[in-house]
């Protein structure tokens, strides 16, 4: 009886020491990501992604608190890699950040949990921000790479009106034949010219545009 009351004991100990631990190890990263410099608040996202659920707590605490930005963004980040319902609430509030890599990290979080049980509200989040013409750029374009995700069916309309829109880059991305739009639109060198001009579309869609504007040259 002895000996099976000390195996209990031990196992009981050890599972106390690695929650303490864990515990310690997030505090530590979620310190990197508030104050560390770039390379430290990536390497910190990245790894309180693998940590997972255990993370989400305090990286909820910094997304709400963070004055940064890039802070802010980086939480999102690694809220992304989780794939956490709790941090769906949360990243329908960060869409309306006035940073625009906030906001196009916000729709990282929920192009994540499109498949999940609040997918029809996410969708229909994305689907505004897509039209919203008040939001930068940058953050619209990242809800329109997002809804690639959305069958056609369902997305078309988004693509016919946002076809139509005033911005170049929002038309040349609605405009790209996996999306519905015409084969050929020549709206890509119109959204690169803009881009010359100092703004920047997601890295995937600038990369497509380049070789669409060349195949047209």
């Amino acid at each position: 009886v002895g000996a099976q009351a000390a195996g209990r004991f031990r196992i009981s100990f050890t599972v106390v020491v690695i929650k303490r631990s864990s515990a310690t190890e997030v505090a530590g990263l979620l310190q990197d990501l508030e104050r560390g410099d770039a390379t430290a608040r990536e390497a910190a996202a990245a790894r309180l992604a693998v940590i997972g659920t255990r993370a989400v707590g305090g990286l909820l605490q910094v997304l709400g608190a963070a004055a940064d930005p890039q802070v802010r963004a980086a939480a999102l980040a690694a809220l992304e890699g989780i794939g956490d319902a709790r941090a769906i609430e949360p990243a329908f509030a960060a869409l309306g950040d006035p940073d625009p890599g906030v906001a196009a990290a916000a729709v990282g979080v929920l192009k994540a949990s499109l498949d999940s049980e609040r997918g029809t509200a996410v969708l229909d989040r994305l689907t505004q921000q897509a039209l919203d013409t008040s939001r930068p750029v940058r953050a619209r374009l990242a809800a329109i790479e997002a809804l690639r995700e959305v069958p056609a069916s369902v997305t078309a309309p988004l693509w016919a009106r946002l076809l139509k829109d005033a911005d170049a880059m929002v038309r040349a991305a609605a405009g790209e034949p996996e999306m519905g739009g015409a084969a050929g639109d020549p709206e890509p060198a119109a959204a690169l010219a803009a881009a010359a001009q100092g703004v920047l579309p997601d890295p995937d869609l600038l990369r497509r545009w380049l070789a669409t504007a060349g195949a047209t040259t």
